[in-house]
């Protein structure tokens, strides 16, 4: 069974030492955070942009797709965002992904493979 987007935003919560207010706040500290956060929902629960949307904030569906835009850029050259998406993948298992990868080719249109970066993980933990 995949993590609803509330666990995945808790455990990003309690990775990151955030509240659920903080994350969901327009606070330029959390940004960073509450878009990795995004990013895991949409690659860990596998729910659409608007549900996605509704959980943190109401916020448009535009601005979710925009965040797990700058999260995939990020994972290439932030450490500390690197880490904890890698963290959380791990938390939640490769059986909890959803069918279809995060990545700029896919995040209109799933493809059903797993991030390179993932199946890394995954196989680590093995």
């Amino acid at each position: 069974m995949k993590p609803t987007i509330h666990q995945v935003k808790d455990e990003v919560c309690r990775r990151a030492g955030l509240t659920r207010a903080e994350i969901e706040s327009s606070l330029r500290r959390s940004t960073k955070l509450r878009q990795a956060a995004i990013f895991l929902a949409r690659e860990l629960c596998g729910k659409s942009l608007p549900q996605i949307a509704r959980v943190f904030g109401g916020r448009d569906h535009t601005t979710i797709l925009h965040a797990c835009r700058r999260t995939e850029e990020r994972l290439n050259g932030d450490p500390e965002i690197k880490g904890l998406v890698e963290q959380v993948r791990y938390f939640f298992g490769p059986d909890h992904v959803a069918t279809q990868s995060i990545s700029p080719a896919s995040l209109t249109k799933p493809n059903g493979h797993l991030t390179p970066a993932f199946e890394e993980a995954g196989n680590a933990k093995t």
